[in-house]
């Protein structure tokens, strides 16, 4: 998405409240594995949470790593693994587009969605497509690290993948694949693929093709989200000036409650 949306976010409009994205009803955890300052909670729903508490930085960061990407695509819609990753944080059962927008601006968390061509910029909040799974990560400063997981449980279990945002996404990815043959080396690498892993989920290509997109809608991602973004794929990493405890307890919470489009 464009973080110049952020920028132009009308300061006189009060931020929307993130109190109440959390659920009453947490997930039950217990402690994996200690390891120097490092705490691993395996969680009853099959998330895995990963705690590091440095204060090296001021920043706090967590990434989510969602198992699946390419490889649990159906054959004939490929691209619906990066469409669903870079609609993440377009819309939430409590935050549309533009609360989003505010609430992160207000809160000093910026918001982007990435490409994984190597030529494009990166922004503190990454949605990365990769071949076997997605990644996202979020940073925002220690006093907000507590709305920083509220939102990335908001954004990954309760996601509306809105209609308008869908064919914003298909059109960008459509650029995306025109731009292609304006990069030799993005065009090798999908050619050395194609032929390295053919009949194989590596072999296709990564965006989609003009015809895979053209056949995925909302509800074909919304049935893609609900198969594969369960919490039995999810690993969440957090480091920062945390305590460990604290974010488990947060992470339960945030991640629990009814999956709503």
């Amino acid at each position: 998405r464009d973080s110049s949306r952020i920028a132009a976010a009308d300061p006189m409009v009060d931020a929307p409240r993130v109190d109440g994205l959390s659920s009453d009803a947490p997930w039950i955890y217990a402690v994996g594995e200690r390891r120097g300052r490092m705490v691993r909670y395996d969680f009853d729903s099959g998330l895995t949470l990963v705690v590091e508490p440095t204060t090296a930085s001021p920043l706090v960061s967590a990434t989510l790593w969602v198992a699946g990407g390419q490889w649990v695509e159906p054959t004939e819609l490929s691209g619906l693994a990066m469409m669903t990753g870079r609609l993440i944080g377009s819309g939430s059962r409590s935050l549309d587009l533009a609360q989003w927008d505010r609430v992160t601006a207000d809160k000093a968390i910026s918001l982007s969605s990435v490409v994984h061509m190597p030529w494009m910029r990166t922004q503190e909040w990454r949605n990365v497509h990769a071949r076997d799974g997605t990644s996202i990560e979020m940073t925002g400063l220690k006093r907000e690290w507590k709305t920083l997981i509220d939102l990335m449980g908001e954004a990954v279990r309760r996601p509306t993948f809105p209609a308008v945002e869908v064919e914003k996404t298909r059109r960008q990815l459509l650029s995306e694949i025109d731009a292609l043959g304006q990069n030799n080396l993005e065009a090798i690498k999908d050619q050395f693929y194609a032929a390295a892993y053919a009949n194989h989920p590596y072999g296709r290509p990564t965006l989609g093709t003009a015809g895979s997109l053209q056949q995925i809608n909302r509800d074909t991602i919304v049935t893609f989200h609900g198969a594969h973004w369960g919490p039995d794929r999810m690993t969440l990493a957090v480091t920062g000036p945390v305590e460990p405890a604290q974010v488990a307890k947060a992470v339960a919470a945030a991640f629990a409650g009814p999956v709503r489009r």
